[in-house]
């Protein structure tokens, strides 16, 4: 029997509801528990290559059994669950190298982790040339601080373990200050205190976090499955019906739930629904996140920008659900939400086809900006077919 053409393993769930280290560079010893949690979404199946008039099934709904571990510490290893999430847990800060190990392939991500932190890698894509993640998060970067520009919007921070090495903060205008839970400002903050920080990482190699969330002397590292965390960004999709909104900003991709008990906002302090939530537009906000399941924010409050912006360039990642050719659109499906693309003349298509020979199934990555055509909807400036010979 021949092999079933299939380019990717995606978890679907929902989709379609709605139609650094020690100076040797190695892993540092230091008697706190490190974690590394993440979440994976798809894996290319490198058996199959797609030509010209082949179509993919609709991929398989499982990401489970994937071998994850550290390349430099063989026996902190695990494997995923049936949804995709993993977790390392170990005493290790500083450079390590994370190991994925498919039926087919073995890909490895460089990483930096603060002592005693937290790291999560959300929606991990693994493909033979390597790994994609759409949003890295330090939780519990905890050391003292070596200097402060508030002004440059600079703070550097000396790990727990001296040995880990320094982490530089970057900040934001939307970067919060607390002191023992009140509010302050960065001009709070005195070298020589501990802090605990919260943020983005946007190189998953580097020691550089982008600032969410700042505690100064704070009371120490949560034991509580459930965190409290910060994201901002731009509205990239939105599926009113599970009630997931995809938020993006120039590195990162989160899903967010919004719930019954989810605040909506505008910026004005107004409330709004979730149907009024227009594509690019920004968003920030405060959510709960499972560190047993990672892929998505369970949203506290969102604050939603009423300003018209210069238009905003938006990823499409996905996978081709459906074709409405006569319209030239096609159906683009991720784990809990679909977004209509449009193809316009002026799409980039690589390899170059027209919709009819565009294969259901594939996986598709590219940028597109908000259609004033189709509401709701996102105008392709480019699009990359992968897998599909030209």
């Amino acid at each position: 029997m021949s092999p079933r053409p299939r380019l990717w393993t995606l978890l679907l769930a929902t989709a379609l509801v709605a139609g650094c280290g020690a100076a040797d560079g190695g892993p540092v010893g230091t008697g706190i528990a490190a974690s590394v949690i993440g979440n994976v979404v798809a894996v290319e199946d490198t058996s199959v290559v797609l030509g010209a008039t082949a179509q993919a099934d609709e991929p398989a709904a499982s990401v489970a059994g994937i071998e994850v571990g550290l390349v430099e510490l063989p026996d902190i290893v695990t494997r995923t669950d049936a949804d995709g999430n993993f977790k390392l847990e170990g005493e290790f800060s500083g450079d390590v190298t994370l190991r994925f190990e498919t039926e087919d392939f073995d890909v490895e991500q460089p990483l930096v982790i603060a002592t005693g932190g937290v790291l999560v890698l959300s929606d991990i894509q693994l493909e033979a040339s390597g790994v994609t993640v759409e949003a890295g998060r330090q939780l519990g970067l905890s050391g003292e601080v070596v200097s402060v520009d508030c002004s440059g919007g600079r703070i550097v921070v000396e790990d727990r373990d001296p040995r880990t090495g320094d982490f530089e903060l970057l900040l934001l205008p939307e970067t919060e200050f607390t002191r023992r839970g009140e509010p302050v400002d960065c001009r709070a903050i005195f070298v020589g205190e501990t802090i605990e920080t919260e943020g983005l990482v946007d190189a998953l190699d580097q020691r550089t976090v982008t600032a969410l969330t700042i505690d100064i002397a704070p009371s120490g590292v949560p034991s509580d499955p459930f965190r409290q965390v910060a994201f901002l960004g731009y509205v990239a999709a939105r599926n009113c019906k599970t009630g997931v909104v995809t938020v993006e900003n120039e590195r990162h991709r989160f899903r967010v739930l919004l719930g019954p008990e989810t605040e909506i906002l505008f910026d004005d302090g107004r409330p709004v629904e979730c149907g009024r939530i227009k594509l690019g537009r920004r968003v920030t906000g405060r959510g709960r996140l499972e560190l047993r399941k990672p892929a998505i924010l369970t949203a506290i409050r969102l604050i939603v920008s009423r300003a018209t912006a210069p238009a905003v360039e938006l990823r499409i990642r996905g996978f081709v659900a459906l074709k409405e050719c006569d319209r030239n659109v096609l159906q683009i499906g991720y784990p809990n939400s679909i977004i209509a693309v449009r193809l316009t003349r002026d799409t980039k298509l690589m390899p170059q086809r027209r919709c009819r020979g565009i294969p259901l199934g594939v996986w598709v990555d590219g940028r597109g900006l908000p259609s004033a055509t189709i509401p709701g909807a996102l105008d392709a400036i480019e699009l990359k077919l992968k897998g599909v010979r030209s």
